[in-house]
């Protein structure tokens, strides 16, 4: 599945826009071309583009997802909040500057304290100098990007607060820009020097961090490297190995490395041919039977015309002859067979 990112989207009207502004608001210039028996005339259509000003709330729908989800009580701090938009170009189109590489975004998503750093009322919302100072809108061209996923494009606001442990928040949606007066450009709803201010609220929610030392950033940052004693070690001892029985011989020919066997130690015996043939005629012998049999993706079918045959050899063929292959495509069928419930439960809880 082809995942593209881009760092805004914008109509391409956007691109008669002018460093003017007037009445607040971005000015645009169209070239006009009149053609009468005197030949033609040109001339220039000013108009101008709508602005943050002109939004007053976002429609039903448009908002697609909230991190952490709104309610949650123990949220990873490692993360941070974000929201998601259906309308990939919305975090942009009302922007009142031209286009640029660094285009600053008209909303921005702010996260405070409960209570401390953001107060919510109908509609409006005061943020204090807490949250105003975790979110510096200079930068606020980083927090926003569209992220297509296979032609379903959406966009992305994210907010840069580092979140702490045990703590209430709340995550506000609010216009990042205060439009100018007459023909003066539009300046930041806040600085670092505000000490709060009051703005339109077009999303809220709230949720918990919890102090969780099994996170996933946190056990990996717990990993240490074996020693080259432990290595050998492991290697004698041959951890991560399990031996192979084949029917018929007394003894185990052949071995099978686990998920936790070293990339660089693969088990190094070659599959005998009798085995090979064998475990060949079992498996044609099931399919005969009418028994299951977990089938093999075949990757290449968008570029070969239909009705390609498979390679005779190749991976195919050795995931199906060698008792070690198959043993480990079984075990993974059964586990997303027994335990899909299980694994679908513990996902939805984390």
């Amino acid at each position: 599945m082809e995942e593209i990112f881009y760092a805004w989207k914008r109509p391409l009207l956007a691109d008669l826009a002018t460093p003017a502004y007037a009445a607040g608001r971005l000015k645009g210039g169209l070239t006009v071309t009149l053609a009468d028996g005197a030949g033609p005339r040109n001339g220039t259509a000013d108009f101008l583009f709508a602005g943050p000003q002109d939004v007053r709330q976002l429609v039903a729908g448009v908002v697609v997802g909230r991190q952490p989800a709104p309610g949650n009580r123990d949220a990873e701090i490692t993360r941070v909040a974000h929201v998601e938009l259906r309308d990939d170009g919305l975090p942009w189109r009302y922007s009142p500057f031209p286009n640029g590489p660094a285009l600053r975004p008209w909303l921005v998503l702010v996260v405070g304290v409960t209570g401390q750093e953001v107060f919510w009322d109908r509609g409006r919302v005061r943020l204090l100098a807490g949250a105003l100072g975790q979110h510096d809108l200079s930068r606020s061209h980083r927090w926003a990007h569209v992220h297509d996923i296979a032609g379903r494009p959406l966009s992305r606001i994210l907010s840069p607060r580092a979140l702490a442990a045990d703590t209430d928040y709340t995550a506000v949606l609010v216009p990042a820009v205060v439009p100018g007066e007459g023909d003066q450009p539009p300046r930041p709803a806040w600085t670092a020097a505000t000490p709060e201010v009051t703005l339109p609220c077009f999303d809220q929610w709230t949720f918990r961090t919890r102090d969780d030392p099994d996170d996933f950033a946190s056990i990996a940052q717990r990993l240490n490297p074996l020693t080259s004693a432990e290595e050998q070690a492991l290697k004698a001892a041959g951890f991560g190995r399990a031996a192979v029985t084949v029917r018929g011989r007394p003894d185990p020919v052949l071995h099978l490395a686990g998920a936790l066997a070293a990339v660089d130690n693969p088990p190094v015996e070659p599959l005998p041919d009798d085995i090979a043939a064998e475990v060949e005629i079992l498996a044609a012998l099931s399919e005969s039977a009418g028994r299951w049999v977990l089938g093999l993706p075949r990757y290449d079918e968008p570029w070969v015309a239909p009705g390609t045959p498979v390679p005779a050899d190749g991976w195919r063929h050795q995931l199906r002859v060698d008792p070690r292959h198959r043993g480990s495509a079984g075990l993974g069928a059964w586990a997303a067979i027994a335990w899909q419930d299980r694994i679908a439960a513990a996902a939805a809880q984390q």
